[in-house]
């Protein structure tokens, strides 16, 4: 394994956003989790926030991105297999909440 899992994570974020002007943006937390059950064998899963975003609407956006292990032994890696996104909400009856929808 060449790269770690939230230095790979980072570089997908940079592709999915890369049509905005956030390519560059500061993450405040970088978190990976992994699961070893015969569910989901060789998965691991990078959870990214952003916070303090200056917006009235949206406080903070939690990115999360799938890897799979595959490969043979001596040459295993981390494959892309799932993104997502959450959104914070700042006000309203949502407030303090975390939603996949754009906050009102």
């Amino acid at each position: 394994m060449k790269k770690g899992l939230i230095i790979c994570g980072l570089e997908k974020l940079k592709l999915i956003n890369s049509s905005i002007n956030e390519v560059n943006a500061d993450y405040d937390l970088a978190q990976t989790f992994f699961f070893p059950s015969k569910a989901q064998p060789r998965t691991a899963v990078v959870v990214i926030t952003r916070s303090g975003l200056m917006d009235d609407s949206v406080s903070a956006e939690r990115y999360r991105i799938s890897f799979k292990l595959e490969g043979k032994p001596s040459d295993l890696n981390w494959h892309w297999v799932q993104y997502g996104v959450q959104y914070q909400c700042a006000r309203g009856s949502k407030a303090g909440k975390w939603t996949k929808n754009i906050c009102p």
